[in-house]
């Protein structure tokens, strides 16, 4: 819907695109134009334990946030704000529209935090880590897991949301655990494997 397409450009439009421009986009039916400037940004996790933000169109970096102390190994975003987790073994909270970014910093594992993944509605983030623990995390509960769910026996890096059913999260262990796992968040009990 337009309206969609109006909150991800005030969310992800480089710095000089101007909502009233994405107005005019909209309204002359050139969303393709609208959506090129939209996606032109993409996130990378450095070793050096920084996050870039880069406008790709303009082939620029847009922006370094710092915060992790080892490699930034998972990402994902939640509206304008991006989570990011390291081996470090935290998790943190950077909005990127401001200019002290980092909102909050969780802690959860005991291991490199290597996926990261939110739910659709923005509620809940799945984290899994080396040391084969799956954490979920309430929005509204702040730094501390909901659930910790130690099921699997490698660590646990691939993880999506049902985009039609609310609470129900798949996550995948390595290579010495073969599992795939499905997951009831609102009571943390493993339905399938």
């Amino acid at each position: 819907s337009t309206e969609i397409i109006r909150r991800a450009t005030a969310i992800f439009a480089p710095e000089p695109f101007a909502m009233h421009e994405a107005e005019e986009l909209i309204a002359h039916d050139r969303l393709a134009d609208l959506l090129e400037s939209i996606v032109a940004r993409f996130k990378v996790g450095t070793a050096d334990a920084d996050v870039q933000l880069w406008d790709v169109a303009a082939t620029k970096q847009v922006r370094v946030m710092d915060g992790h102390e080892a490699r930034v190994s998972s990402m994902s975003w939640n509206g304008p704000v991006l989570t990011t987790g390291s081996k470090d073994e935290s998790i943190i909270n950077h909005d990127v529209r401001i200019e002290n970014h980092n909102i909050s910093t969780w802690s959860g594992h005991t291991q490199e935090v290597c996926g990261l993944k939110w739910s659709p509605d923005g509620t809940q983030l799945a984290s899994g880590g080396n040391g084969n623990l799956l954490n979920i995390w309430d929005i509204n509960q702040g730094g501390t897991p909901r659930y910790t769910l130690d099921h699997h026996t490698a660590a646990v890096k691939a993880m999506a949301w049902c985009p039609w059913q609310q609470n129900l999260l798949a996550t995948g262990g390595g290579t010495a655990d073969r599992h795939i796992r499905f997951w009831n968040t609102a009571t943390g009990a493993c339905t399938n494997a």
